[in-house]
């Protein structure tokens, strides 16, 4: 095969779907699985050029498993960047990105909050903890924050936020030390907060735990709350897990 040969239309091809399914597939299907379907069709491939070259097949599945690879990489978006706003400097922060969407009642009113789960600490003498924490930020679509009576859509499941009298904050600490979680945090308009994960295991708990807290609070929506402005690192996780 020589280079006018090469599959670069279908390298170009395969890589641009990867990222469009990863920036704007929906929250509740895995990264991973754009894999599978991507390596089906590099075996397809392979045997059909196959029958016309075996070398020329070998290439082809190389390339779509190289292709597939990228996409899963690029969906699970790994990154080393500074830290928060506001945040001072001399930190670095390596982080897994997760994402859900805030559907409003209305058109056109959506909430994407991001997530991100720490493995290394930030500069010593910071509000924030060294590891084991989730760090949340809030990007508004639309000009109104959630609000009593907004439909929150999860990983597939729908939940209505009920009215409260003091929507400005909300602590999670007691209901969540009952599930055997120890974390507390409150997010402003737009802001940051760290929520430390006190369980041993890492962020991998932090993920158990965020998606155990998501189904339960979808279940059973308790009556004192408003904003989940500290939407609690489990209603993005789960969609991550």
């Amino acid at each position: 095969m020589n280079w006018r040969e090469f599959p670069f239309l279908t390298i170009f091809l395969v890589f641009g779907l990867g990222i469009l399914a990863a920036e704007h597939g929906s929250g509740w299907i895995p990264p991973s699985g754009w894999v599978l379907p991507l390596l089906a069709g590099a075996a397809g491939l392979a045997a059909w050029a196959g029958f016309q070259n075996l070398l020329t097949g070998m290439r082809f599945f190389l390339v779509w498993c190289w292709a597939a690879f990228f996409c899963w990489a690029y969906g699970r978006r790994q990154s080393v960047e500074e830290g928060p706003p506001g945040h001072s400097s001399g930190s670095i922060w390596s982080s897994f990105m997760g994402r859900c969407w805030w559907r409003k009642q209305r058109p056109g009113r959506t909430w994407r909050v991001f997530a991100r789960v720490l493995t290394a600490g930030p500069a010593p003498g910071t509000q924030y903890e060294a590891s084991g924490s989730v760090l949340l930020y809030l990007k508004p679509e639309g000009h109104a924050l959630p609000s009593g009576g907004d439909i929150l859509a999860v990983a597939g499941r729908l939940g209505r936020i009920p009215e409260n009298a003091n929507p400005e904050a909300f602590n999670y600490a007691a209901y969540l030390r009952r599930q055997g979680i120890h974390y507390q945090a409150f997010i402003p308009d737009s802001g940051w907060a760290a929520l430390p994960e006190e369980r041993v295991g890492g962020w991998t708990a932090v993920l158990y735990s965020g998606r155990e807290f998501c189904l339960k609070r979808l279940r059973n929506a308790l009556p004192d709350l408003q904003r989940w402005r500290a939407i609690g690192a489990a209603l993005i996780l789960a969609n991550r897990e």
